[in-house]
This record gives C-alpha cells, sequence and structure tokens, in this order.
C-alpha cells in the first residue's frame, strides 16, 4: 500500500515542515538516539492525545482535567512564542502513513529521485519538536489534480513506525468522526 495508490490509512494535513538533502545516512549509534528522541516524542504526542473516561462527580478527575487543560495551554502558548520568532519552518500540506511521506512536488523543488533526505516534521501543534525521519526521494505522483513528491522512509525503527501508525490511525479515526458529524 502506498500514499500514491491511495489506499493505506495516512495523516493529511498542514504541518511545519523542513526536507534537507543529506549525502548519507547517520551512523548507526546515531540513528539509535534520533529513534529514541522519536520514540519520546511520539509516546508524547499519543499519550496528550489520549481521551479518558471520567466520572463528572469525581473531584480528583475534574482538578487533573483542569491541570491537562492548563498544560496545553502552556505547550500552545510556547509553540506560537517559537512560530513568532521564526524558529519553526513553513507549514507544508503533507500526507505520511508508517513507511512514506509525500509534500507538494512545488514544496520539494530540487529534490531528485533517489536523494537522500533529512525530514523534519513538526507532527503536533502543541510540541515544538520534530520528528526527525531519514528517507529516499521517489518518483513524484498525481492525486487529486496536484503533483506530490514521495519520500520512503529508510530510518524507522519498529517502535517508532509502530507509533507513527498509531498517531495516523487517530488522525483517520478524528477525520472520520468530524466528518460524521457534520
Amino acid at each position: 500500500m502506498t500514499l500514491a495508490a491511495g489506499t493505506a490509512l495516512m495523516f493529511d494535513g498542514i504541518v511545519p515542515l523542513a526536507l534537507e538533502a543529506v549525502t548519507a545516512q547517520p551512523l548507526p549509534m546515531q540513528l539509535a538516539v534520533i529513534n529514541d528522541s522519536n520514540d519520546v516524542l511520539l509516546t508524547n504526542v499519543l499519550m496528550l492525545s489520549e481521551k479518558h473516561e471520567s466520572d463528572d462527580d469525581d473531584e480528583v478527575m475534574k482538578e487533573l482535567h483542569r491541570h491537562d487543560l492548563k498544560l496545553k495551554l502552556i505547550l500552545d502558548l510556547l509553540s506560537v512564542l517559537l512560530q513568532q520568532q521564526n524558529l519553526l519552518p513553513t507549514a507544508k500540506s503533507v500526507r505520511f502513513s508508517g513507511e512514506q511521506l509525500a509534500v507538494l512536488a512545488d514544496d520539494a523543488v530540487g529534490i531528485e529521485s533517489g536523494q537522500a533526505i533529512k525530514c523534519s516534521v513538526y507532527i503536533d501543534p502543541f510540541l515544538p519538536k520534530p520528528l526527525l525521519i531519514y528517507a529516499t526521494a521517489c518518483e513524484c505522483f498525481e492525486s487529486e489534480g496536484q503533483r506530490w513528491q514521495m519520500f520512503n522512509f529508510t530510518s524507522l525503527n519498529a517502535t517508532v513506525q509502530n507509533h507513527l501508525e498509531k498517531l495516523v490511525f487517530r488522525h483517520h479515526r478524528k477525520s472520520v468522526a468530524q466528518l460524521k458529524r457534520h
């Protein structure tokens, strides 16, 4: 299943993204550190997006909910400050799964098929920390009248890929729920 064929579950949205051509993949020890960092980020993103059922009469749960809202407010404000300081890259239309990333071809000008790329993807607006993924550029494809540049991930370990697939599934589930509401 590929994003080009449109059969895979995918995250489809607009997020800050930076693409950088690299001459080679990082060394295995560097990749281990990157994957550990990606694992922590994805674990935190998944944890923040979890919804817990609670008893409305439980005072402890009400207090925890208030603290949760305060924490999300602080993270949101921090993210806005970093965006104002231009520390985050420009937001771009992206599609990704646990194995691939696609960006509009106009946002990937100068990248050729087979080229090694470092992708910094800011997957959560509340956490101004990027998911770092190494990938290889593939051929462009057309979808819904737009031209997309495809990248195959080359550096994700199984744990990070599993977390990324969970994130994509949750995003898909939220999108379906929003469509049903409307």
